[in-house]
């Protein structure tokens, strides 16, 4: 009787402990940001609203922990303009941080933080929240749409627009020392 009881003792916890590491396994699994969502072979493009210029953006799964997926972007111009390969990081409650510069910057907050007038401070830079019910770029309609502006001083200015359930729909970034007045804005074309 003693030998059954522990039998099913060690049972109960083997079972106990393969549901807790498969739930962890799934829960990295939907590691996500709507308003940011990546995946596997993305590839993004992107053309200026100056003159025909196309940015291409591709994007690779590259590995996961317990507190995050990482992605490789072979380029990141949304923030710096920066032609440079850079990792992205989604962690379990949905923020976003990037490797810019040898600093990690929280590009973007957790879904439910995405509020008008919310802000917040990163490695120097202001980052704050307006939202938009809708937005045409290239003649598409996009709904439910966030404008995050970023600025860092007054040399470095970037503005991205989210759409749910897309990404990056829209991006500007202007850099004022050498003087610039006037920020280069490239719409999404394909994604």
């Amino acid at each position: 009787m003693k030998i059954k009881k522990i039998f099913v003792v060690v049972l109960a916890l083997s079972i106990f402990s393969i549901s807790c590491n498969s739930s962890s396994i799934k829960s990295i699994e939907n590691f996500n940001n709507q308003y940011f969502p990546l995946k596997d072979r993305m590839n993004l493009r992107f053309r200026s609203t100056q003159d025909s210029e196309l940015t291409k953006v591709n994007v690779t799964f590259k590995s996961e922990n317990d507190s995050a997926i990482i992605y490789s972007f072979d380029k990141f111009p949304f923030i710096w303009g920066s032609d440079s390969a850079v990792n992205v990081y989604i962690t379990r409650y949905g923020e976003i941080y990037c490797e810019l510069k040898g600093q990690n910057l929280l590009f973007l907050e957790s879904p439910e933080k995405l509020t008008s007038g919310n802000y917040w401070h990163s490695n120097g830079w202001n980052i704050s929240v307006s939202e938009m019910k809708e937005l045409i770029v290239n003649e598409e309609k996009f709904v439910d749409v966030k404008k995050v502006s970023y600025n860092l001083s007054i040399t470095f200015t970037a503005e991205i627009w989210f759409s749910k359930g897309i990404g990056v729909i829209k991006w500007g970034f202007n850099r004022v020392n050498p003087p610039n007045p006037n920020m280069e804005y490239f719409n999404l074309v394909t994604y």
